[in-house]
């Protein structure tokens, strides 16, 4: 998801370039403009991955919370633990054919070794106030 202003920003990084640069080689600005978009391109499904691992560490939470004995206070917090997992945007994403195909073309699959980064992203998620309010709600609303 290019916007006009990332074109426009990316444009502007490349006159400046020319202008400070020596060399007014028009085709290397041109080439740069190229790798530049293809990069925001790359930023943006890397998010979207980010998102698939994300879900996937919230269901293998609710795995693991199903499978306990003993229940804490806070797993009895909320009226349905599923709902994150469940939310139709998350599975959209996961289950998008478009999405996965893109990223298996480009190898964007290296989350396995930032996987703390993956935790501590989840658990600012679920420490967070919104995600409270969110999962306190009995439904979503369409």
């Amino acid at each position: 998801m290019l916007t006009r202003r990332h074109i426009r920003v990316k444009v502007m990084q490349c006159i400046y370039a020319l202008i400070q640069s020596k060399d007014d080689s028009l085709q290397k600005q041109e080439k740069f403009l190229t790798v530049s978009i293809e990069n925001t391109y790359t930023l943006y499904l890397l998010w979207l991955s980010l998102f698939n691992e994300i879900h996937q560490k919230a269901a293998e939470q609710l795995n693991l919370s199903s499978k306990k004995y003993l229940t804490d206070t806070t797993d009895n917090q909320f009226p349905n633990k599923s709902k994150f997992v469940n939310n139709r945007l998350l599975v959209q994403i996961q289950e998008n054919p478009l999405v996965k195909e893109e990223l298996s073309n480009r190898k964007l699959d290296n989350w396995y070794l930032n996987e703390e980064y993956i935790r501590l992203i989840y658990k600012a998620i679920v420490d967070s106030d919104m995600y409270k309010e969110y999962m306190a709600k009995p439904r979503h609303r369409l």
